[in-house]
This record gives structure tokens, C-alpha cells and sequence, in this order.
């Protein structure tokens, strides 16, 4: 079967070191309760100017639309890619 035929069933996986990579990206996510913000939204807020804030929260926004269409093209990496293994793939890159 080639890697653009599609196949339906989960297992057995034509790719399982597609899935091994999987978890090891899943441990490497960090997420928001493990790192502490408190003492820069306070830095934020208390010593920089207005158009320093203006320069972070315009930043930020672009950050999130890149990462907008960054999740966009994994997300879609299963119509190129009719494996599940490779949809769990852009799953956690998205």
C-alpha cells in the first residue's frame, strides 16, 4: 500500500515509528500551569510604557496567526496523507 492510499482501520499501523515520534512530542508540550507568569503580567503592567505594551500585544498577535495557520496545514496533513498514524502525526503539531 502506498503512503497516499487511504486505509481506515487504526491497526495494525504501517508507520509505527510515526506514533513512537508522537509520544515523544507529546512530552515535550509544556503547558501554561507550569510555568509561572505572575511577575511578568506584573512587569507588564507596572514598567513599560504604553507603546512598549502596544509593541508586546501586537507581537503576540502575530505570533498567534502564524501559529492560526501553522495548526492549519497539520491539521490538514490527513487529506495528503490518508494514514492514522499521520493524522495523529498533525494532530500534535497542530
Amino acid at each position: 500500500m502506498s503512503i497516499f492510499d487511504k486505509r481506515v482501520n487504526f491497526k495494525p499501523f504501517e508507520y509505527p515509528e510515526t506514533m513512537d515520534f508522537v509520544d515523544k512530542m507529546n512530552k515535550t508540550f509544556w503547558v501554561h500551569s507550569e510555568v509561572e507568569f505572575t511577575s511578568d503580567v506584573q512587569h507588564f503592567h507596572s514598567h513599560l510604557t504604553d507603546i512598549e505594551r502596544e509593541v508586546v500585544k501586537r507581537s503576540l498577535l502575530g505570533i498567534a496567526q502564524v501559529e492560526v495557520a501553522v495548526k492549519t496545514f497539520w491539521g490538514d496533513l490527513y487529506k495528503h496523507l490518508p494514514k492514522p498514524e499521520f493524522n495523529g502525526l498533525g494532530a500534535t503539531f497542530a
